[in-house]
C-alpha cells in the first residue's frame, strides 16, 4: 500500500478530519499489512503531532532503500490486525 499524502484544507483544521482519514487508512492497513512506515517534514508539526497520536513512532533515520532524500522525519507503526477493531 502506498500512502502519498493527505491534505486538508485550512478551513478543515482543527476539526478531527485528518485523524479521522488517518484512522481509516491505518484500520484498512492492520488487515493487510504488518506496518505503516511514512517519511514527512519536520517542519509540518501539525502531521508530525498527528502521527504521535496515532502511535507512529519517530525514527532516527531512514529505512533502508528510502527514495526520499529531501525528508527529515521518519516515522513507524507496527500494526496489528486486532487493533484494526478498535482504531487508532
Amino acid at each position: 500500500m502506498s500512502y502519498k499524502k493527505l491534505y486538508l484544507k485550512d478551513s478543515a483544521h482543527g476539526h478531527g478530519y485528518g485523524k479521522l482519514l488517518m484512522t481509516h487508512a491505518l484500520t484498512f492497513a492492520a488487515h493487510h499489512y504488518q506496518s505503516c512506515y511514512l517519511e514527512t517534514l519536520k517542519e509540518l508539526s501539525a502531521a508530525c503531532r498527528l502521527y504521535e497520536k496515532c502511535g507512529f513512532a519517530l525514527l532516527d533515520h531512514p529505512l533502508p532503500g528510502s527514495e526520499h532524500t529531501a525528508m527529515d522525519a521518519w516515522y513507524l507503526l507496527e500494526l496489528q490486525e486486532k487493533e484494526a477493531h478498535h482504531g487508532y
